[in-house]
This record gives C-alpha cells, structure tokens and sequence, in this order.
C-alpha cells in the first residue's frame, strides 16, 4: 500500500508540517490549492496513482487546547463542512493507528487522541486526517510540526497489525477508544451522532473500512433498544466489548 500525503496551501499547521516531513522522507507530498475538507483527492489518485492519503491539517476548537488528533472523515448527517450528507469516507484503519501511537509518545505539553469521525471530503480513495491543534499558536509550532512529521514517517514505515473496531458511542473526542491502544478504530460514531445512525450508515461505517471490521466498541450507555437492532445485524463475528 502507497500512500500520499496531502496538504493544503491554505493550511498554517498543515504547511509547517509538510516542511519538516520534506526533511525526513522521501514519500510524495502533495499541496492543493482548496481547503483540505474540500479535497479532490480522486482526481489526486487518477493522476499520481497513490493508495490512500494521509492528510496532514489544522485542527481548531473552541477550547484551543494544544493537541495532537486523528481521525477518519465524513458525515453521519448533513455535510456543513465538506463531503456529502450521510455519507462517509473510505478510511484505512492501521497506519492511522499506528501514527497515533508515534503521536501518544510526545513529551510535549499536547493531548493527543482520537476524533469521531467528521467533516469533508468524502471520496472513494481511502484517507485519515493527522492534525496539530487548536489555535494559530500551536499552528506555527516548529517543534510540534516536527514531532508529528516523525510520527508520521515512524507510523507509515511500522508494519504492526492490529484488530480493527468500529466506535459507537461517547464524546467527539472519543475518551475510551483513545486508550485502546491495542485497538485500530476505523469510523466512530460519537453519542451526538447516535439519533442520525440507520442501516446504510453502519454498513457504510463496516464497507469503507479498508481491513475487515473485527468488532464493534461501545462507550456509555448512550444506545437505544433501536440503536442495539441495528447493530445486530451487522455485529463481527468475533464480538464486541
């Protein structure tokens, strides 16, 4: 599996990433000129013939903590921020599992976890975001942009396997599947997003993961009886916990 990583022009933190990656890998690095939640990615694939994108990005919130965040893109309801409505992206669980556990061994003062799923673009070529957070602070960082750029190299050259899961449940910034280190999470459903789930988004959350789903990971006890029918159709074989 080849991949790319993609930035976008209009992106401080996903600039000062791509900087210090130049410095440490060889892999093709792509800038674009639309925002990176609006990514063409592909028509990116047709021309350059890549696997998957790893997208390296700007995250921002309200709180602006400092942070380090991971996640795979799309949208359980209406697409406000790029992508489709009720539609999610094809993501590749692994090596975004595995730059996030290069990214859990800073010793810098950022948290590092995972997101539910969210946002644009939403293409047929698989992807996961990797970002640096949340204010323009942290967006021009050197030492964090340089921390990620290695993490990122570290992950994509790693080969550990790991078993695939589906999140279902819990805050966006996914508090029990963050410390599920054995565990690659492919697409999460937060608790806010739980009322919008329906048989073709969970089948969309099981055949847009690239590795085969193993099982399903539920935090709280955010699910209805309703909630619990739809996923018993499509629950893994192997179980759930």
């Amino acid at each position: 599996m080849n991949p790319a990583l993609v930035y976008s022009k209009k992106d401080l933190a996903g600039k000062n990433i791509a900087r210090h990656i130049t410095q440490k890998t060889d892999l093709p690095l792509m800038e674009i000129e639309q925002d990176i939640i609006y990514a063409e990615i592909d028509e990116l694939k047709k021309d350059h013939g890549f696997d998957y994108a790893v997208m390296l990005s700007r995250h921002k919130s309200k709180s602006g903590k400092p942070c380090f965040t991971v996640h795979a893109p799309g949208n359980f309801d209406e697409a406000k921020y790029g992508g489709e409505e009720r539609t999610l992206a094809k993501t590749i669980a692994e090596p975004m599992h595995r730059i996030y556990l290069e990214l859990r061994k800073t010793n810098q003062d950022y948290a590092v976890c995972r997101e539910a799923t969210h946002h644009g673009p939403t293409p047929e070529t698989p992807l996961f975001f990797v970002e640096l957070g949340s204010s323009k602070t942290e967006w021009k960082d050197e030492k964090a942009a340089d921390f990620i750029a290695g993490s990122v190299v570290r992950g994509l050259e790693s080969s550990e396997k790991f078993p695939v899961a589906l999140g279902f449940g819990g805050g966006h910034y996914c508090p029990k599947f963050s410390e599920m280190t054995g565990t690659a999470f492919s697409h999460v459903c937060p608790k806010y997003m739980l009322d919008a789930l329906n048989k073709d988004l969970i089948e969309q959350m099981v055949s847009k993961t690239f590795e085969e789903v193993e099982l399903f990971s539920f935090d709280g006890s955010n699910l209805s009886l309703r909630h619990k029918k739809l996923l018993d159709v499509w629950r893994p074989r192997k179980g759930s916990k």
